[in-house]
């Protein structure tokens, strides 16, 4: 009974803050996905929707995995590249050889964006893990990278609370 109580109410908190996801729950290896968006906003709303997230003028996010992002965004698309941990994981790292490492390996790792207007109102969107590196067959930084790649979610989810969503 506990259990299905606890379920109930993670379904209707996630449902009340995050639009329909198909696939599953949001998870660990998200950034090995491609996330398809669909929703009703202009190609640039919707690059605008992406930047804000990796330039750091959209408020919020992650305060343990903050990251350090460079954003080339274009009328349709976007290409953010990691420049590093940010924030006090970003100073204890220093004072680690293996984070540090894995941190060096990662720098340069991209996450790209494109959105397509559709004939309907609607407009396409796709993102990617582009590039990165691995440090002992696992993506490095990739509890770095995943936090933004979910907030982007979050982020087209205030411009249309409509947003479909897929992962593949």
């Amino acid at each position: 009974m506990l259990l299905d109580d606890l379920s109930m109410n993670f379904q209707g908190r996630s449902e009340s803050i995050s639009p329909m996801i198909s696939g599953g729950i949001v998870g660990i290896l998200d950034h090995h996905k491609t996330w398809r968006f669909t929703l009703r906003a202009t190609p640039e709303q919707c690059v605008r929707g992406f930047s804000s997230v990796f330039d750091g003028t959209r408020s919020g996010g992650p305060l343990i995995t903050r990251a350090k992002w460079s954003v080339k965004p274009s009328r349709s698309s976007a290409t953010a590249v990691y420049r590093g941990r940010g924030g006090i994981i970003g100073f204890a790292t220093l004072f680690t050889q293996r984070g540090s490492n894995e941190q060096d390996s990662a720098i340069g790792s991209e996450v790209k964006f494109e959105a397509k207007a559709e004939g309907d109102g609607t407009t396409v969107c796709h993102m990617w893990l582009s590039s990165s590196a691995t440090n002992l067959g696992f993506t490095s930084d990739a509890r770095f990278l995943r936090p933004y790649m979910q907030r982007v979610q979050h982020s087209l989810a205030e411009i249309d609370p409509n947003l479909s969503v897929q992962r593949t």
